[in-house]
């Protein structure tokens, strides 16, 4: 029950009642009847209760049940397309999948995808049985929950995984015509040839993202990105150059609203990036001044982007001899990669854990290979299918 609820995360919170009206707001006595069961909440409470009370969605799916088959129903339609923004089912869906987005940079891909794919399915299962007014809004909500399963089994390890769930999620964007996300889906693509050292292949999928000019200035500025990664990776400075003059031209452009499309939690995304290709260029130094620059700026709770980016700065400081730097600041990021558990983080611990080879009788090395060693052996978690 919504009432049993509330009341429990209200205590939690350590706030009385008054405080909470004063947060949501509305008056003392509403919050009262509200405990009691007196009152049924308005969707739109019930998001802002779970929002003050950190509720992580317990609030939300307790108001849902409270209501009619009808009703519940209607909240699946999801939020796409909505034509008003400030629809609750809107909000409260998308406070689910970010809900979900928050989870993946804090806990491990595989425990994240075991509730993220079945929502997908469902959602896939449930456009086919929609009506035609309402197909469309289960279709663009199947598909940015399939594209987030197709990121986390990415993370996972498991890249076939993780083409399935990209192939589902560009069918979708062809039947929907959105012109976005299918350009997306070929970024995505060139990621997972990215970490396989296929620059080719990169640098192919990248360009092919960024040819329709319809597509937004985002979402060819993120291609543009993966495209100076990809002649990095293949030593090519000049068009590594060119690229990232490229996305920071797109990126800069200003769209008037939140992304839906790239990372959130990284602030500087072509200056991290450069930071990135610097490594790969060779110019190890400074991609080390530039990573820490730009680590510094991601918030403390990415810890799956603080990981990431951590890594490879330390990866940079190691090749580059800066051992010191490396004993110094190693600690936080190796938490946080064990917090997380990614694949893709493991591909340059590996790495890592060779440059640290050289300097092995150095004091504090042995013990973060020691640790490295300990994070590229992962438990390996059950399969999962598309």
């Amino acid at each position: 029950m919504f009432s049993t609820e509330l009341h429990r995360c209200r205590t939690a919170a350590a706030l009385s009642q008054s405080a909470l009206a004063k947060k949501i707001p509305c008056t003392t006595s509403h919050v009262s009847r509200l405990e009691s069961g007196e009152r049924r909440p308005s969707l739109r409470t019930a998001i802002k209760c779970d929002q003050i009370l950190s509720a992580d969605n317990a609030l939300i799916r307790a108001a849902a049940e409270q209501r009619s088959q009808t009703e519940v129903h209607k909240m699946k339609t999801l939020w796409s397309n909505a034509s008003n923004p400030d629809d609750p089912t809107m909000i409260a869906y998308d406070a689910l999948l970010s809900a979900y987005q928050k989870r993946g940079q804090q806990r491990p891909p595989a425990e994240v995808l075991e509730s993220v794919g079945p929502e997908a399915r469902l959602l896939l299962t449930l456009a086919d049985k929609a009506s035609a007014a309402d197909r469309r809004l289960f279709l663009s909500a199947a598909a940015k929950f399939s594209e987030y399963a197709g990121w986390l089994a990415q993370e996972k390890g498991d890249d076939r995984l993780a083409v399935k769930w990209i192939d589902r999620t560009a069918s979708l964007a062809d039947r929907l015509g959105d012109r976005d996300l299918a350009s997306y889906m070929l970024i995505r693509k060139a990621l997972i040839a990215f970490y396989t050292d296929n620059s080719a292949i990169t640098i192919t999928l990248a360009e092919q993202a960024q040819g329709d000019t319809r597509v937004s200035p985002r979402v060819r500025g993120l291609a543009a990105v993966r495209e100076a990664q990809g002649h990095a990776l293949a030593h090519d400075e000049y068009q590594c150059e060119r690229a990232l003059d490229r996305a920071r031209r797109l990126l800069d452009a200003p769209s008037g609203h939140t992304p839906a499309f790239g990372s959130r939690h990284v602030p500087g995304l072509v200056a991290t990036a450069e930071g990135w290709c610097r490594h790969d260029l060779g110019d190890h130094l400074r991609a080390a001044t530039t990573l820490a620059e730009e680590l510094a700026r991601i918030p403390a709770q990415a810890a799956r982007a603080r990981a990431r980016f951590g890594v490879r700065m330390l990866l940079a400081q190691a090749e580059g001899d800066q051992v010191d730097q490396v004993c110094a600041q190693a600690e936080p990021i190796l938490d946080d990669a064990q917090q997380v558990d990614s694949a893709t983080i493991r591909i340059d611990l590996r790495h890592l854990n060779r440059a640290l080879g050289r300097f092995h009788r150095q004091e504090g090395v042995a013990e973060i290979c020691r640790r490295i060693s300990s994070l590229l052996s992962p438990a390996i978690p059950p399969a999962e299918s598309a």
